[in-house]
């Protein structure tokens, strides 16, 4: 199922759709550190 997306979004979803392991780990950790920075300042 693809959803029409503009710009940068459409971009992510392409590099989502084509490498959905490689762009899981990256968000997970993004979010990780963003938790950690906001826990820790």
């Amino acid at each position: 199922m693809r959803k029409q997306h503009s710009g940068r979004l459409n971009l992510f979803w392409e590099a989502d759709v084509t490498e959905p392991m490689t762009m899981s780990a990256l968000a997970s950790g993004l979010i990780l550190t963003w938790q950690a920075s906001r826990i820790f300042p």
